[in-house]
């Protein structure tokens, strides 16, 4: 059981029940054959996005973000990522070439998946540079545009 698997079963727990600590959520995962340990945990749960908020009863739960606030994530932890650890973006016609510090491309390129831009065709990483494919060189340039944005500190 991989790790795309144990993101749809927190979000199951957290959807179906009301979980107010990592310890519990922990718990139900081990329950559903997911051993986590509290830095993966906290790691998954950024990812989504949960958030803390009031429950039925007035305790505090473990909440998913709304499909708006998931879309608003994405693209944060995407410019986070470019401006951390990008150093160089390159278009040729159809194709991006983005540099990155080594050892970062492959999380560089799943926040730009995670961003399910329109005109990516797919991403292939590397250790330190990373290959997007575009429809066309138009959506290329789009999209050298919106993450030289990023890169340069503006949030769209």
């Amino acid at each position: 059981m991989g790790r795309n698997a144990r993101l749809e079963r927190i979000k199951e727990i957290i959807g179906k029940e009301d979980i107010g600590t990592q310890e519990m959520l922990a718990e139900k995962l081990a329950v559903s054959g997911f051993k986590v340990t509290q830095a993966t945990l906290s790691r998954d749960m950024r990812e989504l996005g949960v958030v803390k908020k009031r429950g039925r009863n007035g305790r505090l739960i473990y909440s998913l973000p709304g499909e708006e606030e998931q879309v608003s994530g994405a693209t944060k932890g995407a410019a986070r990522m470019i401006e951390s650890f990008v150093t160089g973006i390159d278009l040729s016609g159809n194709l991006i070439v983005i540099k990155t510090m080594p050892g970062h491309a492959q999380g560089v390129a799943a926040s730009i998946d995670r961003l399910a831009l329109s005109g990516i065709l797919g991403t292939i990483a590397g250790d330190d540079t990373i290959l997007v494919v575009t429809e066309n060189p138009k959506k290329g340039r789009t999209i050298v545009k919106g993450l030289e944005d990023m890169l340069a500190g503006r949030k769209h």
